[in-house]
């Protein structure tokens, strides 16, 4: 691993480190108490830290190859890392950008227009993930109120 980061996870509060060492222990497949390169994204999203595509492979660049694997200490220094990046976004930031996309100015937005947005741009999220999201939000007509679907989405994630 390259001098960019470093640290140990003694740094860490030991309940969230022992948490984080479950769930990299969880992706161990091989049993050597390592995991891939390739996983760092997932195992960071597992830990409810979402860092963008970017953050990612800036942090599998620190390693030889996507094949490599790494120890729980390597990982940690990821961790902190994209921990330490967090930048949370507010409600009314996100209802605003989807605004943007509100061709009737009535506060809805189409189903389609959305599953678009949320599939193909920026950080794009899966199909099923957004089948997910927008399950029961629909109107009749195919149509989500934008302040309500947000505030539910957020509202359910703080209680995770």
């Amino acid at each position: 691993m390259r001098t960019e980061l470093s640290s140990t996870s003694s740094e860490i509060d030991s309940n969230l480190s022992q948490y984080a060492k479950d769930i990299f222990a969880s992706y161990d497949t091989v049993g050597d108490n390592k995991i891939y390169v390739e996983q760092l994204g997932e195992v960071l999203r597992v830990l409810d830290v979402y860092p963008t595509e970017a953050d990612i492979k800036k942090y599998q660049s620190y390693f030889d190859s996507p094949e490599k694997r790494i120890t729980f200490e390597e990982f940690i220094s990821c961790f902190k890392d994209a921990r330490k990046n967090m930048k949370p976004v507010s409600m009314e930031e996100i209802i605003e950008g989807l605004s943007h996309f509100d061709k009737e100015d009535n506060g809805m937005i189409n189903v389609a227009e959305l599953r678009h947005i949320l599939t193909t741009l920026g950080e794009r999220l899966k199909e099923s993930d957004v089948d997910k999201l927008i399950e029961g939000h629909a109107d009749p007509e195919g149509n989500i109120y934008i302040s309500q679907f947000v505030k539910e989405i957020m509202e359910t994630e703080l209680k995770m």
